[in-house]
């Protein structure tokens, strides 16, 4: 959107004045002609006793000339009164009439100025503060949402990579799990290896001794009992039974996974507020036009009981 109108026309860099047939900068303004003026017009146009009572100011602190609207009752005049009682705008004529009789008017260009500089100090106030403002904040949240699609993208890259980490640790103690039962296995049967060579010896020994047996129950010589060597049967070998290992299934659920996969949490604080930077003051007309003018020479100083006195008046008409 533009700049106000006025602050436009302020910040031109050549006003041309209102006198015909003058060219020179319009740097100053009379509130009661409304039309600009060079600083030789305006030097002029004080001289002039007819002009005494009109307020000349810098163009930039100009008070807004009213809008031309007619009266509904004098289609040939213009509205420029406010009936404070009738709370209504009527022209001078009207104002002569028996219903306005003994009621308090007020110049509706007054209220009018007023009013304006109040709606352009809005109006900047908008311009210069809150559309630059929340622009910022606006495009602070346009930065937290790509912030935050990077953390979440962090996150998501960060759980793959721990679950990842889990399954390797997974398959590599499931590795050695598997490895260490070959090596029980391995130690189980050649336990049991040892035990079978041992009775294989055993039975091997059994047979030699009943071999020999034989032959001396096969013999007729009775001499043969009365040998020296005595023939003895060895007690059979004891063995134990293998011990196999059981297989203890691990106890874990879905929240002990969780637990070693690590949760995303909402931290459980105060969000922090966004920072609103604090509205500069904005010069509105209601401050600048407290700009009087006195007396013949260009001297121009703030009277400040004038103007409160008249945004006095002025706050008492304004219709709500």
């Amino acid at each position: 959107m533009s700049e106000p109108s006025d602050e436009q026309a302020a910040m031109q860099h050549y006003l041309v004045c209102g006198t015909e047939d003058c060219q020179m900068n319009g740097q100053f303004y009379c509130n009661a002609c409304h039309r600009p003026l060079c600083e030789s017009c305006r030097d002029e146009h004080q001289k002039s006793p007819n002009n005494k009572n009109h307020e000349i100011v810098l163009y930039r602190y100009r008070k807004q000339q009213l809008p031309v609207e007619k009266c509904q009752n004098h289609p040939i005049r213009n509205v420029d009164i406010f009936c404070r009682e009738c709370k209504t705008s009527i022209c001078s004529k009207c104002s002569t009439m028996k219903e306005h009789e003994g009621h308090t008017f007020d110049d509706l260009e007054d209220i009018y100025a007023h009013k304006y500089a109040l709606w352009q100090g809005e109006f900047s106030k908008i311009q210069k503060y809150f559309l630059p403002t929340s622009q910022e904040l606006k495009t602070d949240i346009e930065e937290d949402v790509t912030q935050v699609k990077k953390i979440m993208e962090s996150i998501r890259t960060s759980m793959k990579a721990e679950a990842e980490s889990l399954k390797n640790t997974v398959d590599k103690v499931t590795s050695e799990n598997i490895e260490h039962t070959h090596t029980m296995e391995k130690s189980l049967l050649e336990m049991l290896k040892s035990q079978e060579t041992t009775y294989d010896d055993y039975i091997a020994n059994l047979w030699k001794i009943s071999d020999e047996f034989q032959e001396y129950l096969s013999e007729t010589n009775h001499n043969l009992l009365f040998k020296s060597k005595i023939l003895k049967i060895q007690s059979i070998p004891e063995t134990t039974k293998p011990l196999p290992p059981v297989f203890t299934a691990g106890q874990f659920n879905k929240n002990d996974i969780t637990k070693l996969l690590g949760r995303v949490n909402v931290p459980n604080t105060k969000p922090e507020k966004r920072k609103i930077q604090p509205m500069e003051v904005v010069n509105t007309h209601i401050k600048s036009l407290d700009f009087c003018y006195q007396g013949q020479g260009i001297r121009y100083t703030r009277c400040r009981q004038c103007m409160s006195n008249i945004s006095r008046q002025i706050r008492q008409t304004l219709v709500q």
